[in-house]
């Protein structure tokens, strides 16, 4: 998604109408992003569950709570970062160990 697109999806969240903050939230939106891919490794925003978690870690960091914002959404981040990691493996039950 362009910034633009971030800023919309947040405004439409939140019902945060002014555009007066813009640079601050597209700042806030890369540097959550960062930070959610170097939590899970994932950086794919058609991922719903990456999204989500990029656009609450905004409102915290918005609302001045950033420190509450990992204990709070722990199990998500956890759960996106396992679901990432699982997608590349493949089992193959005819191998054998040698």
């Amino acid at each position: 998604m362009k910034d633009q697109e971030w800023i919309d999806r947040f405004r439409s969240d939140f019902n945060f109408s002014h555009s007066s903050e813009d640079d601050k939230l597209i700042k806030s939106i890369r540097t959550s992003k960062a930070a959610i891919k170097r939590m899970t490794g994932v950086d794919d925003d058609t991922n719903l569950e990456f999204v989500e978690l990029v656009i609450n870690r905004v409102r915290y960091e918005y609302n001045e709570q950033l420190e509450f914002f990992e204990q709070n959404f722990e199990s998500a981040l956890i759960g996106l970062s396992f679901e990432y990691n699982q997608e590349g493996e493949t089992t193959d039950d005819n191998s054998s160990i040698e």
